[in-house]
């Protein structure tokens, strides 16, 4: 959805924010609020949101990267 596979949490949450932004997802009325659309409701199973709410929400989904691994050998 956001093109990304391995970030930090503030490039993901700034992801959000310019999706939100670019679908007109930020509510009218209550700007506070984010009103989910498909993609939002599948990853966050709600219909509406604050956008406060999206770190701890991102907290159970994220998961950390792999480790690199280098192989070299000492002489």
């Amino acid at each position: 959805m956001l093109g990304i596979h391995t970030q930090t949490r503030p490039v993901i949450i700034q992801a959000l924010w310019q999706y939100v932004k670019t679908h007109k997802l930020q509510d009218p009325h209550e700007r506070e609020f984010i009103n989910c659309d498909k993609y939002l409701h599948q990853i966050f199973e709600t219909q509406r949101m604050k956008f406060s709410e999206i770190p701890q929400r991102l907290h159970a989904l994220l998961m950390p990267p792999e480790p690199i691994i280098i192989n070299h050998v000492i002489r």
